[in-house]
């Protein structure tokens, strides 16, 4: 294809990558919109969830998973020498861990894990951090969430097999309620920032990526895509010598 003294003569290589990968490029970057617009709608639901009043924990039974971002209160006890850390929690720049504490509501069978909060891992990797609380009777209030889901594992997700605290990779329900003795909740109880007995708890920074993070990845993949565009019609695009 002739326009003026240029023209188009696309090779069969070039074309066929740019059929292949440009489409790519371009699903990726409308994925990531998608992803930025859920996570616009999934923090208007966890904001209008968290302004309401906290409801018993135990009026959520068996429908656990519609609960998600309710608040939540209960009245029981902590199981102070059955502590969990999940490993690989960064947080300012450092690594640490989630303290997560069994609590024992009362009338209720099951336990469910407390998130107190975060603490930094230690120089020494063997010492692990003080995790004092005692297992007087109380009132906990915070708001239920799904434990965080890891990446790719290659082993086992316990990291600490004997004694407590348990160190773990992630929360494995069945391994942990094998330990514990009662079912669990499959749920955490991410306790409130206000509450007392609990550590560095700004649930907003351990909320995952943000919208803006997955628009700026929106971004990158359509750029890219320009940049393939323009590559392949530089590429393509020949001056015509004038005719003598």
């Amino acid at each position: 294809m002739r326009i003026g003294r240029f023209e188009f003569r696309p090779g069969l290589i070039p074309s066929l990558a740019t059929l292949l990968v440009l489409p790519l490029l371009l699903v990726l970057g409308v994925w990531q919109l998608q992803r930025a617009e859920f996570k616009v709608r999934l923090s208007a639901e966890r904001e209008d969830a968290l302004q309401g009043m906290p409801m018993a924990l135990e009026r959520l039974r068996p429908q656990w998973e519609q609960g998600r971002y309710r608040r939540v209160e209960s009245q029981g006890r902590y199981l102070p020498d059955r502590q969990v850390l999940l490993d690989n929690q960064v947080q300012h720049g450092r690594p640490g861990y989630w303290v997560l504490t069994p609590f024992q509501p009362d009338g209720l069978d099951q336990m469910i894990l407390v998130n107190r909060g975060w603490v930094p891992m230690n120089a020494d990797r063997e010492r692990l951090p003080q995790l004092t609380v005692d297992g007087d009777a109380r009132r906990v209030i915070g708001y239920l969430d799904r434990p965080p889901r890891p990446g790719m594992r290659l082993g086992d997700s316990v990291v600490s097999r004997d004694g407590w605290p348990l160190v773990v990779l992630e929360v494995d329900y069945d391994e942990l309620q094998a330990r514990l003795g009662p079912p669990l909740v499959p749920m955490l109880l991410q306790l409130s920032e206000q509450a007392e007995d609990g550590f560095d708890r700004d649930w907003r920074v351990t909320a995952g990526f943000g919208p803006d993070t997955h628009r700026g990845y929106a971004l990158q993949w359509f750029s890219l895509a320009a940049v393939l565009v323009i590559l392949y019609l530089g590429l393509n695009i020949r001056r015509v010598p004038a005719e003598g």
